[in-house]
């Protein structure tokens, strides 16, 4: 589906792309995925981080989380005190949306388990926050081929950026038509302002604006 989204999102300008990454996944964060987000620590990465918060149930995670966080085990202290075995729940336990610090660290075996999570159609993401320095470095292939969508910002300045607002009483009505919305803007393209469905409100006009107008009715 990568591909398919990269397609779609080709003709947006650079910070546009950004905001409309951030609405499709707003509105149907377990059925794209998840996002591979390509930038430095920093302001601009910041601005895309702080809109994360639309998202449900947020848990941040980092490459050296075992599987018993992950999955969950046994809760020592309370076996202990309880006096019989009692488990701990898993940071996977309420499919959460995850972010994955330092990705580029990320080893094959978290990736690939992370992975069958995400195929397990658990409504539930993955924000995978790849600092990489070079096109060697970067997020593994098992977890990466799940994420449908991928932003670099590595040539967006301060001045080319802005807030990004979700406006929450849309992207509710957004997300209550999520296969419609993003089946529209894979299949056929929409104009940036058409991405106000889940109440994000675009930078710039895209490069190309096709005529697809699938969120019209919900935008502002």
């Amino acid at each position: 589906m990568s591909e398919t989204v990269s397609r779609a999102m080709g003709g947006f300008l650079p910070w546009a792309r950004a905001e409309v990454a951030l609405a499709l996944l707003a509105v149907d964060p377990g059925g794209l995925g998840g996002l591979w987000l390509r930038a430095r620590a920093g302001p601009v990465r910041d601005r895309v981080v702080a809109a994360l918060s639309s998202l449900p149930r947020l848990r941040r995670i980092h490459p050296g989380i075992g599987d018993e966080a992950l999955f969950g085990g046994i809760d020592l202290a309370a076996s202990l005190a309880a006096g019989r075995s009692v488990p701990a729940a898993g940071v996977l336990a309420d499919h959460p949306t995850l972010i994955l610090a330092m990705a580029e660290r990320t080893p094959p075996g978290l990736a690939v388990r992370l992975g069958q999570w995400l195929d397990r159609g658990a409504d539930a993401a993955v924000v995978a926050l790849d600092e990489a320095a070079t096109e060697d470095e970067g997020l593994p292939p098992a977890l990466a081929d799940r994420l449908a969508l991928f932003l670099d910002l590595g040539e967006i300045g301060w001045g080319g950026s802005r807030d990004i607002r979700i406006d929450a009483a849309r992207l509710a009505a957004a997300r209550a038509r999520k296969e419609y919305l993003v089946d529209m803007f894979l299949k056929r393209g929409c104009r940036v302002a058409d991405v106000a469905a889940a109440g994000v409100k675009p930078q710039a006009p895209p490069i190309a604006a096709p005529d697809a107008n699938p969120a019209a009715e919900i935008s502002s």
